[in-house]
């Protein structure tokens, strides 16, 4: 097999794998002497990260990610722009939910769904879902995942995506 043919198997690959937008709150997971992500949350997040890449085969954005781990000191309308088009741009739309609601976790469900993205909202298992995201996922909206590990979570929304 030829380097050339190698390649061209390799893009194929790329085009047929599918952009997954992960969602997550961080602004409460920094701290804020340094503007570093905290180690713990950033290793979560990772594994995460890693699972979804190499057993969902999902090519993945994730705006922590992509600032690099730190809070971002550009103006907010720059970060809520590039998550827009980074979400335009997703097949898939995952939202990792925690205990505190995050206003801007909400808003891009809620733009996923309205722009026609499967959107999942993933939580760890015998974790409850807010009123309205129970609510969006009882109508069919957004599809409730609980995970135990993140190569199950990444399976499932493989599986179902």
């Amino acid at each position: 097999m030829t380097k050339y043919h190698f390649c061209g198997i390799f893009i194929l690959i790329m085009k047929n794998m599918k952009n997954l937008f992960l969602a997550t709150s961080f602004s409460g997971q920094v701290d804020y002497e340094t503007g570093q992500v905290k180690p713990e949350f950033r290793k979560s997040i990772e594994k995460i990260l890693e699972a979804l890449r190499n057993v969902g085969g999902f090519a993945v954005f994730c705006a922590v990610e992509h600032e690099g781990w730190i809070i971002s000191d550009a103006p907010p309308e720059e970060g809520v722009k590039k998550d827009l088009q980074e979400i335009d741009k997703s097949d898939v739309f995952l939202a990792l939910v925690h205990d505190a609601v995050s206003g801007g976790v909400q808003y891009e469900i809620g733009y996923a769904d309205g722009t026609g993205k499967s959107v999942f909202i993933a939580t760890p298992e015998d974790t409850n879902l807010i009123y309205f995201n129970q609510g969006a996922a009882n109508l069919g909206r957004v599809t409730h995942l609980e995970y135990a590990s993140p190569e199950l979570l990444a399976t499932q929304v493989r599986e179902l995506a």
